[in-house]
């Protein structure tokens, strides 16, 4: 088997895999091997089913089963061999090429493949990110303050003004912290990945995206949220690289401590602040027997150490604003 590539532009190759008889005939005997002893046929003792009928019944399946099985591993091998880091997997070409499926035919298919591009990314103090310090303006305390002495009236023991003044200040300066600090991650997060300046195949990533969904989006849903989608694959990119260059390394320990915090958070939706030691420690472990939950502990502790490093090295500059101006930022 012969497998060529014809580069295309930076980011995107084609892959030529010519397939000889020979490539695959040892593969289609014994899969017709397979299918001749579990074959059930009335008259025929099981796996006594003559060769030429299952032959006839079989022979185009297992001629395809075969040949998609061969290519499918040389171009795994060739990967490989290559040290490629393509997107996703390789996409049969548009452009097909006319072949009879045949027995004892040579074949040949094209594969389109991009490549992540290589992230080079150096940050330090001139970078400069702003820290919102959010101040709240009287309209808006009176409007919160308004809606807890609504919520006073079938109180047994209502709130003092003094009180309620009290609560509102701590509600708004606990929600406008929470904000800043999603705002300033949101900061790092661009800057760091408007500073890499990434092109991605953006063609390919679309086709990627309905294949690999089989289905379930189409092109006009992928488009609506295509945008966003490119801007977290470039931080994945950027993530990665990071990651390497400040020899960042998630710990088990780390799993544990975050599938511990998402256990505190569940119990708190249900009005549990200060649930008991063993049931966090009971509840984090199911969290991590789960594949999918350990890969998302893993990215957010990921994230949130990357993040943690970026600031060191970069200049985060406090700045004040009014809680009106804030919500006009995009």
């Amino acid at each position: 088997m012969k497998i060529t590539s014809k580069k295309v532009d930076d980011l995107n190759q084609v892959l030529t895999v010519d397939v000889a008889a020979d490539d695959y005939v040892s593969a289609r005997k014994k899969k017709l091997a397979e299918l001749q002893r579990k074959a059930e046929v009335p008259g025929f003792r099981k796996g006594k089913v003559p060769a030429s009928m299952i032959e006839k019944w079989y022979g185009e399946s297992a001629l395809g089963d075969a040949v998609n099985n061969v290519v499918g591993e040389a171009l795994q091998n060739y990967l490989q061999e290559k040290k490629l880091e393509i997107i996703g997997e390789p996409l049969p070409s548009e452009e097909k090429v006319d072949q009879e499926w045949k027995a004892g035919n040579d074949f040949v298919f094209n594969f389109d493949i991009a490549l992540n591009p290589k992230v080079e990314l150096t940050l330090d103090k001139k970078d400069e990110v702003p820290a919102y310090n959010i101040t709240v303006g009287d309209a808006e305390k009176k409007k919160l303050a308004d809606v807890y002495k609504a919520q006073q009236k079938d109180a047994k023991e209502p709130l003092s003004d003094e009180e309620i003044d009290k609560k509102v200040a701590e509600q708004l300066a606990y929600e406008y912290e929470q904000a800043s600090q999603f705002r300033l991650e949101k900061d790092i997060r661009d800057l760091s990945v408007k500073k890499a300046g990434l092109k991605l195949p953006e063609k390919f990533l679309r086709r990627w995206l309905i294949a690999a969904n089989e289905g379930k989006f189409t092109p006009e849903q992928i488009d609506k949220d295509f945008e966003g989608f490119l801007e977290d694959y470039r931080w994945q990119l950027v993530m990665a690289e990071l990651t390497r260059q400040f020899e960042i390394k998630v710990e088990n320990d780390d799993l544990k401590e975050e599938a511990k915090n998402f256990a505190r958070y569940q119990y708190s939706m249900y009005g549990i602040a200060t649930p008991p030691e063993d049931a966090l420690e009971g509840f984090a472990k199911n969290i991590l027997q789960d594949q999918s939950n350990l890969q998302r502990l893993f990215e957010n502790v990921q994230a949130r150490k990357v993040i943690a490093a970026i600031k060191e090295k970069i200049t985060v500059k406090a700045k004040k604003i009014s809680s009106d101006k804030f919500r006009e930022l995009k």
